[in-house]
């Protein structure tokens, strides 16, 4: 099994190109209180990898009809989303603010973007990253 912890959004990018998702599949978005998972699987080389955004503060998904194909993760540059949810995490929580290590207005925060063949994207606004090859199961079955 293999993992890369990315951290800074410097260098993001360059090790998130590590892994080339051109035609996996998408096979679930698992969010929960501080971590959001993206599952992804190959068939036809019978891998799979879980891509875990960590202190996550916003996603989205518009547009999604059928298709599951991703055509590509990335790291986005706009901090256009990243504001948005700044913006709104502010507004909800600035009378009650209280910093953690966990999350702090003052974090520096990224959008990971999932690109399906039609164009959908998926897009989630975290401070860490890191992606883990797990095991493939047959998509009759769940993952483990």
């Amino acid at each position: 099994m293999m993992t890369l912890l990315i951290i800074r959004s410097d260098n993001m990018e360059s090790k998130l190109k590590n892994f080339c998702f051109v035609d996996y599949t998408l096979d679930a978005i698992i969010m929960s209180y501080d971590q959001s998972e993206i599952r992804v699987s190959d068939s036809e080389y019978k891998k799979a990898f879980s891509i875990n955004c960590y202190s996550y503060i916003g996603y989205e998904c518009l547009g999604q009809w059928d298709e599951s194909i991703i055509s590509r993760v990335y790291i986005n540059d706009s901090r256009e989303f990243v504001n948005m949810c700044l913006k709104k995490v502010m507004v909800n929580y600035s009378k009650n603010y209280n910093p953690s290590p966990a999350k702090n207005f003052d974090d520096f925060f990224f959008e990971v973007t999932v690109e399906l063949i039609d164009k959908t994207l998926i897009r989630i606004v975290c401070k860490n990253v890191d992606v883990k090859e797990i095991k493939f199961i047959n998509s009759k079955e769940t993952f483990s």
